[in-house]
Order: C-alpha cells, then sequence, then structure tokens
C-alpha cells in the first residue's frame, strides 16, 4: 500500500513586498548541516542543528525532538558564552508549517492549516503565490483559502514557465499594506486515507516536502477511538473529551522522508 501524501500548506513569514510575492524561503540545505553543542541558560546541554525562527527565536533540532527557544534562555554554543546580541546562526528564516488534522469516523480528513504572512516592502500586495508538488494537484478541486476575516479568497491554479511545475495564485479580498501582518487559513477535506487492516487503521505521513521547514502536525482521533501505537513518540499525546490528540514537531530538510505512523481502533 502507498503511505499517503497530503496537500502540504505553509505558515510562512514572508519577508518581501513584492505585488506577487513567491514564498520560497531557504534554510540550511540537506548536505553537511552544521551540529552545534548547545548549553541553555537552565543547565541543560544539546548537541543538535540550530537555526533562526523568528529572531530572536531560534529551533534547536536533535534526533529525537525540536526545541523552540529564545536566545536569551542560551548560554553557550560550542563552548562560547553568547548573549542575544552576539548570536548568529547561518540560514534564511525557516518555514514554519502547522497543520490540524481530523480522522473523521468514515475515514475522510479534514485538513486546515494556517499561515502567516508579513509584508516587509513598500507596495502593497494584492496577491499571494506558492509551489505545489505533484501528488497535492488532485486535491486543489476541494479546498478553500480564508482571510484573518473569514473571507472567501479567489483561487487558480498556474504553470510556472520559468521552472516547470504549478503555483496556487490567490487573490487577496483586503490587500495587505506595507508592514502589516495577518493570518490566511485553507481547509480541505481528503477521501478515506487512513490504511485499514481490519479493525485496525494507520494513518501515516512521510514528510518529503519541496522545501526544508519546522512542522507541527496535529491529528485527531474519531471519537471513543483506541490508540495502539505512535512513532515516533509526539511531542503531546492527550485527550479532548474522549477524542485522542497527537502532536509531532520536527525540523524536515528538504526532501526527507521521516514517517510519522498512528496505529489505532476507531
Amino acid at each position: 500500500m502507498n503511505a499517503r501524501r497530503i496537500v502540504m500548506f505553509t505558515s510562512l513569514v514572508v519577508l518581501t513586498g513584492l505585488a506577487a510575492v513567491a514564498i520560497w524561503l531557504r534554510v540550511a540545505t540537506h548536505a553537511g548541516p552544521e551540529l552545534h553543542r548547545i548549553e541553555l541558560r537552565d543547565g541543560e546541554h544539546i548537541e543538535g542543528l540550530l537555526f533562526p525562527l523568528n529572531e530572536p527565536v531560534y529551533v534547536v533540532q536533535t534526533e529525537s525532538r525540536s526545541l523552540i527557544t529564545n536566545a536569551d534562555d542560551i548560554r553557550k554554543i560550542d563552548g562560547n558564552p553568547v548573549s542575544r546580541q552576539g548570536l548568529s546562526v547561518s540560514g534564511d528564516v525557516v518555514i514554519v508549517h502547522e497543520t490540524f488534522e481530523e480522522i473523521l469516523p468514515t475515514g475522510e480528513i479534514d485538513v486546515r492549516s494556517s499561515m502567516r504572512y508579513r509584508n516587509s516592502g513598500s507596495a502593497i500586495v494584492h496577491e499571494l503565490r506558492w509551489g505545489m508538488a505533484a501528488h497535492e494537484l488532485k486535491y486543489t478541486d476541494s479546498y478553500r483559502v480564508l482571510d484573518v476575516f473569514g473571507n472567501s479568497m479567489p483561487l487558480q491554479v498556474v504553470g510556472d514557465q520559468d521552472h516547470g511545475g504549478k503555483w496556487v495564485k490567490v487573490d487577496l479580498v483586503r490587500p495587505l499594506l506595507p508592514g502589516e501582518e495577518t493570518w490566511y487559513t485553507h481547509w480541505l477535506r481528503e477521501p478515506p486515507s487512513p490504511l485499514r487492516e481490519g479493525e485496525v487503521w494507520t494513518y501515516r505521513h512521510v514528510g518529503d516536502y519541496p522545501e526544508s521547514r519546522l512542522v507541527t502536525r496535529s491529528v485527531l482521533l474519531p471519537g471513543g477511538a483506541e490508540i495502539l501505537a505512535v512513532t515516533p513518540k509526539p511531542l503531546h499525546q492527550l485527550q479532548v473529551d474522549d477524542r485522542w490528540l497527537v502532536v509531532w514537531r520536527r525540523f524536515f530538510f528538504r526532501g526527507d522522508t521521516i514517517p510519522w505512523e498512528i496505529r489505532f481502533r476507531p
């Protein structure tokens, strides 16, 4: 059986003010990422990668977890004392991707994602664009994009003549003025996706993002579901009324395929 792949929307900080905003932020490449020895001010020692999220906030990525920390909480890097003013980490601001998925009793999945945009330029932004992978295109007829006021924003899928592939182009109902920041929400409903083996269902997601990013993925199981196994260990696993909520967070390099999986009885 093929592992499920769903539309990936990103929560991004847009650092340009062009009329057509191309959302392509980059971080350190997968080739040879530099590990750091990090000492926090509470005495904890960590060895991992270090990326700027939104300065002065940073992501520390280890083999098993992602930690979001303020620069003030970092005492030393590689044995060298640092201060908020002295902390310097290579790489652009990280793409932040936040998704909430609700698995329905039918096996369908409601997918909701939020994107944050900041217009740091001098021009008014009237439209936004982001790239789509080939496997995402089959979902374009089923999702909507809403602005912070609840307005449904017109969208279309357009081809990229320069680089190939497809873009989603969204016309803003309320243009974004210079210096403004706001949120947009995406919603779609997937057809039944969990793999079924008798009474056991398996939710699985493997990553494979077009750009490196910090991913927080929250999955809400149907009411009354019994969790059999969750891999890897989640950031949180808690009950909301009679429904299990599983939350993972990890930094994915472009193309990483690290599986997240929940086996459960609905």
